[in-house]
């Protein structure tokens, strides 16, 4: 694969479809907590910086929608604390952002093309679950114009669960901090990720997917990364344990050696993705957008 070729964060990774969703549940009423400055400055080094992708976007290949919006929040009534993250998102975005409202297969997710931003959200889903959702994929965008990682490169040739791999280390650093943040805001994420466990099944071909290597490990590191998720603890964990027990005796130790994933700023948090790439010892390439250069 050309260098810059793979520079979108694809909706979900197949590793572990049914349990990685990226989400947040709100409780009904949304407030952001006072006395927090900027809106959804929860942290002391999110500096502006002066971006450089590694490569170019790809255009958007899903499928659109006439009732497809751009540079607004879907028709609904949205709580304030929502439009306020919308209005941050597009301000930094400095590129359109259009949301569509289909059945995906998974919850939601945000994508850069060469159009813009895209977000996809389950037009299935309660009017207070795509309200999550929105929050989530929005929050995603405003990391990402802070600089942090989220372009991944594999080399030509490799299994197309490599990159899923990738995508699941930007995922693991940067879902664990919107969590923290949006919380932070008024919103509820524990509540989803007390839902998903609930709703937990694994893949009906998992067995024969587990003995590739690289599906196993990027299983792992979703469960794994999963308990560094507000209110999550150990609970994903449990119920693979059900299916397969030395995944997730590999995702605990992957856990131990991670240590956390809290992280103040793009440049420490690119710094902890790389780190948890190495842990792994895979030929990924994590774009860092305040040098542009490939590390």
């Amino acid at each position: 694969m050309t260098k810059g070729t793979l520079t979108m964060r694809l909706p979900y990774s197949p590793l572990a479809l049914v349990v990685f969703f990226s989400l947040l549940y709100p409780t009904k009423t949304l407030q952001p907590k006072e006395n927090m400055g900027l809106f959804t400055s929860a942290c002391a080094n999110d500096e502006p910086h002066e971006l450089k992708p590694c490569g170019r976007f790809l255009p958007y290949s899903g499928r659109m929608l006439d009732t497809d919006v751009v540079d607004a929040l879907p028709a609904g009534q949205w709580p304030d604390a929502l439009q306020k993250l919308f209005e941050e998102s597009k301000s930094s975005a400095k590129v359109p952002i259009r949301f569509t409202m289909q059945v995906w297969t998974a919850y939601g997710f945000v994508l850069r093309a060469s159009e813009g931003y895209v977000i996809g959200i389950r037009s299935d889903l309660s009017h207070e679950d795509q309200e999550s959702g929105i929050a989530h994929e929005l929050y995603h965008i405003i990391l990402q114009q802070k600089g942090f990682s989220f372009q991944v490169d594999v080399p030509n040739g490799a299994s197309g669960y490599l990159a899923e791999l990738g995508f699941t280390i930007t995922s693991c650093v940067d879902d664990a901090i919107i969590d923290d943040r949006t919380s932070a805001l008024g919103f509820h994420p524990e509540l989803l990720n007390r839902k998903r466990f609930e709703q937990f099944q694994a893949p009906p071909d998992v067995y024969a997917k587990l003995k590739d290597p690289i599906y196993a490990d990027g299983t792992a590191l979703v469960i794994a990364c999963d308990s560094f998720r507000k209110g999550n603890g150990n609970e994903l964990s449990k119920r693979w344990a059900l299916v397969n027990q030395d995944v997730t005796k590999h995702a605990d130790e992957l856990r131990k050696k991670i240590g956390d994933v809290r992280c103040d700023g793009a440049p420490a948090c690119n710094e902890k993705k790389k780190e948890i790439r190495d842990i792994l010892h895979y030929p990924i390439s994590l774009c860092n957008p305040l040098t542009g250069k490939w590390e």
